[in-house]
């Protein structure tokens, strides 16, 4: 078993990758959807308006915890964000 200190290490060199990039477009899909700029995301979330921007752009990956913040403030839920085919995650397994 990998240890866990290596796997987020191994995940960190590999964004953005199909999912990092499928949940920004996922993300900022439902922003627009919404009418919001990334500037009020920010204040709705409490994540700055520079990460949000690296998170869009499938730069930065997504702790559960701002999952979590994306569906309250976006009114979508928790389970939109992990659509598998709309990341295109699933060409990686099949």
């Amino acid at each position: 078993m990998v240890p866990a200190h290596n796997i987020s290490k191994r995940a960190k060199s590999k964004i953005p990758n199909k999912f990092t990039i499928g949940l920004g477009i996922l993300i900022r899909n439902a922003r627009i959807e919404a009418g919001i700029n990334q500037t009020e995301l920010a204040r709705k979330t409490g994540i700055n308006q520079a990460a949000i921007s690296l998170i869009e752009a499938g730069k930065r990956s997504v702790s559960a915890e701002e999952i979590m913040l994306f569906s309250l403030a976006l009114n979508k839920p928790v389970t939109y964000f992990y659509s598998i085919e709309s990341t295109g995650y699933i060409n990686q397994f099949g």
